[in-house]
Formats: structure tokens, sequence, C-alpha cells
């Protein structure tokens, strides 16, 4: 069964990484999946970060109050 992720959706930074400025428990807004050019390695979205898109490793946050099909797809 195919999933799909429904944007924009708000979440919640739950690991730290030196590659991005969120802080834990830090609440953001995920707009989209980013270009095919930072997902080389693992998939990045695109967040509202200061009125500019900044790309974000997606193991980094975990959804909030997200449909069902948008919740697996981000799982798998």
């Amino acid at each position: 069964m195919a999933y799909s992720i429904v944007f924009p959706f708000v979440a919640e930074c739950i690991a730290d990484d030196k590659r991005t400025p969120l802080e834990l428990r830090k609440q953001v807004t995920v707009l989209q999946l980013s270009g095919e050019i930072y997902c080389e390695y693992e998939i990045y979205v695109d967040i509202s970060w200061n009125h500019k898109a900044l790309a974000i490793p997606l193991v980094q946050l975990k959804p909030r109050g997200v449909d069902e099909d948008t919740e697996e797809a981000i799982e798998d």
C-alpha cells in the first residue's frame, strides 16, 4: 500500500544534530521534501526557519497531529 505525506505539518525536534540549529523539543512547520541534492543519503525536508526554508534531516523530527497516511509514510 502506498502512503503519501500531506504538507505542511507541525513536527517536533527529537534528536540533536550538529548540522542543524534545531534544539530538542523545538516545534517547526515542515513545508515539503527537500530537493534531490539534499536527499542523496537520507531524506531531508524543508522547514520554515526565520522566514526562510531550511533543509533538515527527517529523522530529526517527529510529526505532531498528522493523518495516519502521513505518519506511516514518515515511519517507513
